[in-house]
């Protein structure tokens, strides 16, 4: 059985470049803290304040604290503490930092974030301030306010714009001593620099690409009327 096979014209095979410059896709990565199994009748599970999975670390830094700084886990079992799923927090006025163990750059999408007390009072809102900082220097900041009412278990989705090549991210579990903690769940990242290409970037690479592929095809043409 004999195939034919059918040339592309550069300007179709510059299409296929374009399409290509935006890298292939990534699968995301989340992480959930189900991994921990909390004794019955226990009210939490405090473990050390340096946690790693999939990659990924998370740093509980207080160095103001006598005490060190430490996570605790919450699930069903632990009523009004339960915002309704398995989550992680702080202890008090540390520093979280997210950081990839390989040094790899990534993205941060999206992480879910309720109060660590689900009836604390409406009077001191949970807003958190994230910092990312990025290969190359840059920093990206962006500030969520828990907008769930008191007395509600549910996580408020916090998704985020801007911060991809990323080598580290902070935010702090309080700003004061009078501030509700809060509790996190869920943070969904990607590896890599997910950054979208801007459109001059695409349009300078097609048209590299278009002058180069035409130098190819003039020379095929010439050779086969030669």
């Amino acid at each position: 059985m004999r195939f034919a096979i059918k040339r592309v014209g550069p300007a179709v095979a510059v299409l296929g470049l374009m399409a290509g410059l935006s890298g292939p896709a990534r699968a995301a990565v989340v992480l959930d803290f189900e991994e921990f199994d909390i004794p019955v009748n226990q009210l939490g599970l405090f473990i050390l304040g340096d946690y790693t999975n999939q990659g990924f670390n998370l740093l509980a830094d207080a160095p103001n604290s006598e005490d060190p700084a430490t996570f605790f886990v919450r699930d069903e079992t632990d009523g009004f503490y339960y915002a309704g799923s398995q989550a992680i927090g702080a202890t008090s006025e540390a520093t979280i930092i997210l950081t990839n163990v390989n040094d790899e750059p990534f993205s941060l999408l999206s992480i879910d974030v309720a109060r660590y007390f689900i009836f604390n009072n409406a009077t001191e809102p949970v807003t958190l301030t994230f910092t990312g900082q990025q290969v190359g220097g840059g920093i990206v900041t962006q500030s969520f306010t828990v907008a769930t009412a008191p007395g509600v278990a549910a996580f408020d989705r916090f998704t985020f714009s801007g911060f991809t090549n990323l080598v580290s991210v902070s935010w702090q579990q309080e700003l004061s001593a009078g501030q509700v903690e809060h509790q996190f769940d869920n943070i969904t990242l990607e590896l890599g620099n997910t950054a979208v290409p801007e459109p001059s970037s695409l349009v300078s690479g097609a048209i590299g690409g278009l002058i180069g592929l035409g130098y190819v095809w003039r020379r095929r043409k010439a050779r086969a009327t030669s």
